[in-house]
């Protein structure tokens, strides 16, 4: 009897082992597949990231960017904020204005957001019926996967090739996150700069850009129009990142840190593959980047990635206290889905213009009605938030790029093109001294009537000392109370002298000059 019970044991035991033996070698096997898996993606964005360096790819790019306007847009920012005997052209800043002029470009004119593409057939609005299989020539320029659509009015079936070739996509010039940053990222190495492709595991992708002013790389986002805001996602968006690298001819590098205030936290989420991989698997593909640089290049990018490290293990560079949207890409339903959409009363992203950036209580994405449309110096644009003043806190807000403090002498408001019933009617302009600080009213309208369309009224600033790094006009009150939308065509603010060097006329008598020769230092407008 005692026989039997021990070979029923050892059964057991043998057959328990034969289960965990079983298991450890699936586990074993789903930690490989996960390896190749990671391992795989890093080639693939590797190869993506190559391919901008095809001297023809670059040629093909630079024939659809507006090289000449991008470049005034920049010498234009640039000279607001150079001391007397600095030379725009050979300013280290210029490249940054150009890459921010860059983004603005390919933001408003040059590429398509495309939640649904509209029907092939009749134009009409279509719905998602499931995935296709690639033909031979989507294939060819990186379409993995085609999603297809159904047209709403005729039936018809409409493909969208998800491509990854970014020739391709300076035709198409439409996608999402993915084909954004990828064409982006081809332009800015088309104009020379410093670029890398840089992929979120948590399913995004922006750029990077370096830049000789902050003497690190800058996070892009050309879906956002968003510059040096890398706390975006994780603040703003709510995105609970896990691995963000980035790419370039030279580089490949986990820059996870930089995206995060909580770094601890995100490495709990790291579960995918283990960190020794991670660390194997860049620094083997930056070696074999390296091993083609000449070797004083080599000794320079070593000196970079010293300083990055360092910055890196600081953490984020540009935190501050601001509110952080959602995101603004996409639909609302799509952006909800994603769980994407981030706090809801931070108002807008940040867009560069002119020599700042901007972002509004709300504004219209659909018709690209935005703020930034203020200081475009078109007037058939303008800035339209549905649900302004309407019982609803209504506001714009300027800042300076890097934070410079510039006094203002007066300010404008143009009138839309359209329903005169939208015209603010009161509003209140306000200042910041300093990021963070509390903002204090600098001047306030009351009963303002604009007489035409495209109307300019100007407002001269009776304080004329008070240096703020940012400016916000609040809109209180609409020509028609009741109406529920505000708009305006342009809002320009009209900056003085800055202090002298010595031996010059003085700050005061400079900015009388300014203002009666209507010559100012810079005009936002």
């Amino acid at each position: 009897m005692g026989s039997y019970e021990d070979d029923m044991a050892l059964a057991r035991r043998l057959q328990e082992e034969e289960v965990q033996a079983a298991a450890a070698a699936l586990q074993s096997t789903q930690h490989a597949r996960k390896e190749r898996e990671f391992e795989g993606r890093l080639e693939s964005s590797l190869a993506t990231t190559l391919s901008y360096e095809d001297p023809l790819l670059r040629a093909r790019a630079l024939s659809v960017i507006p090289v000449q306007r991008i470049e005034s847009e920049a010498q234009s920012e640039v000279s607001a904020n150079l001391v007397p005997g600095q030379d725009v052209a050979h300013s280290a800043a210029l490249k940054d204005a150009m890459v921010r002029a860059l983004l603005k470009w390919f933001k408003r004119d040059f590429f398509k957001w495309v939640n649904s593409p509209p029907c092939d057939a009749c134009g009409s609005a279509t719905k998602g019926i499931g995935g296709v299989p690639p033909t031979d020539d989507e294939r060819a320029h990186g379409a993995g996967r085609v999603e297809n659509y159904q047209c709403q009015s005729c039936g018809g079936t409409t493909r969208f090739p998800r491509y990854n070739d970014a020739g391709k996509l300076l035709e198409t010039r439409r996608g999402r996150c993915g084909e954004w940053a990828n064409c982006f990222t081809l332009c800015c190495r088309a104009l020379g700069f410093d670029a890398r492709y840089v992929l979120d595991w948590t399913d995004h992708v922006w750029s990077e850009v370096y830049s000789e002013v902050h003497g690190r790389w800058v996070h892009c986002d050309s879906c956002e129009n968003a510059w040096d805001n890398p706390l975006l996602y994780s603040n703003g968006w709510g995105k609970k990142l896990t691995y963000v690298i980035a790419f370039s001819k030279e580089t490949v590098r986990d820059v996870t840190r930089r995206y995060t205030t909580n770094y601890q936290e995100v490495l709990a989420r790291r579960l995918e593959v283990p960190e020794k991989l991670v660390a194997a698997s860049t620094s083997r593909l930056q070696a074999r980047l390296r091993s083609e640089v000449p070797v004083e290049a080599r000794t320079a990018l070593a000196e970079r990635d010293r300083l990055e490290t360092a910055e890196l293990e600081r953490g984020p560079s540009s935190a501050s206290d601001d509110d952080l949207p959602g995101r603004q890409s996409g639909s609302v339903q799509w952006r909800t889905q994603r769980g994407e959409m981030g706090p809801g009363s931070a108002g807008t992203a940040w867009a560069v213009c002119g020599a700042g950036r901007v972002r509004a209580s709300g504004q219209h994405e659909g018709g690209f009605e935005v703020a930034a449309n203020l200081f475009d110096g078109r007037p058939n644009t303008k800035w339209l938030d549905f649900g302004g003043a309407g019982g609803k806190e209504t506001w714009v807000e300027w800042q300076s790029m890097g934070g410079s403090a510039m006094r203002l002498g007066s300010y404008a408001l143009t009138s839309g093109n359209d329903c005169p019933e939208r015209d603010p009617s009161s509003f209140t302009l306000e200042g910041q001294a300093a990021q963070g600080a509390p903002w204090e009213p600098i001047d306030a309208q009351s009963s303002v009537l604009f007489d035409g369309r495209l109307q300019r009224r100007e407002f001269a600033v009776v304080n004329q000392a008070v240096e703020c790094v940012g400016y916000r006009l609040r809109v209180t009150q609409l020509r028609e109370p009741g109406t529920n939308c505000v708009q305006l065509s342009g809002l320009s603010f009209t900056f003085l002298q800055p202090a002298s060097p010595p031996g010059a006329a003085s700050d005061a008598e400079l900015g009388k000059q300014v203002v009666a020769a209507a010559q100012p230092l810079l005009q936002l407008q």
